[in-house]
């Protein structure tokens, strides 16, 4: 599991304002256990650049509004959201007011569609202070961060429900907990043993796929490294050839559960005659 989160920060001025701000957002990447890792620029140039040649992955970006020479943070936005690779989320703040931020954004949308400025976050440093304004920006950290608590959640919920289907197994099959024996074996005894007492093979290899499809992905997600490229984050395993992406745990995580479900529906039929 990586736990580096890495931020991009724009800033012209990085007075005290800016430096509590990002000591804000340290203390609360820290505080759901990761570690910050902060990119800092000063001008807008300079930050385009290196948006434009980076190949790392960025897990947030955050901006002033107000950058100097007639350029602001939503410039900014719209500049990462046209680098295809980077769709992450943004967070902007601002000494204004938020109803001033708000108009600002209603003609950046007439002017480039709303595309662009999708998720992302506003900061009015004008509405807020003290402990508010800490909040607030824990909570953008949190939405920010919200994914990739959930792709690791993801690898948590592959191993649960894999043990609770091994165990069964086991027990079925007459093995004690202690008994030196791998899943993948015991799944084939089972598809073993009900061939010796079913004629129709069809359902069977249905159901063995899907099976060996789960414990295929539980090691997937216990032996991964993660990665980026332009579809986003992801995390894979080399060794079996298998990925998922960042953007596709709502699916996945979909699939495990109807898999899941299959298989012990089928399991539960059968496993009384097999178990005599």
């Amino acid at each position: 599991m990586r736990r580096k989160v890495k931020v991009v920060w724009l800033e012209d001025n990085q007075n005290n304002t800016y430096i509590r701000n990002r000591k804000t957002v340290q203390e609360k990447i820290e505080a759901k256990g990761y570690e910050a890792e902060f990119k800092e620029f000063k001008d807008f140039s300079s930050a385009e650049n290196y948006i434009s040649q980076s190949m790392e992955r960025i897990d947030f970006f955050v901006s002033d509004y107000n950058l100097g020479n007639g350029q602001t943070g939503l410039d900014y936005l719209a500049s990462i959201r046209n680098a295809k690779k980077y769709k992450e989320f943004f967070i902007l703040y601002s000494n204004n007011n938020e109803e001033t931020i708000q108009g600002y954004v209603i003609e950046k949308i007439q002017e480039k569609g709303i595309a662009q400025l999708s998720n992302f976050m506003i900061i009015s440093l004008g509405d807020y202070s003290g402990q508010a304004l800490k909040t607030e920006f824990g909570r953008s950290v949190n939405t920010c961060l919200s994914r990739w608590d959930e792709l690791n959640a993801l690898r948590g919920e592959y191993v649960v429900e894999n043990l609770e289907l091994e165990l069964e197994l086991k027990e079925c099959l007459g093995y004690e907990d202690t008994d030196k024996i791998t899943y993948e074996d015991l799944i084939s005894e089972f598809f073993e043993k009900l061939k010796l007492i079913r004629n129709e093979e069809t359902k069977d290899r249905s159901i063995h796929h899907k099976w060996s499809g789960l414990r295929t992905k539980r090691n997937t997600l216990a032996h991964s490294k993660e990665d980026f490229d332009d579809d986003g984050p992801f995390i894979i395993n080399e060794k079996e050839s298998i990925s998922i992406y960042e953007k596709d745990i709502d699916r996945e995580r979909k699939k495990l559960i109807s898999d899941r479900n299959e298989v012990f529906k089928y399991f539960d039929k059968w496993k009384e005659k097999i178990s005599k």
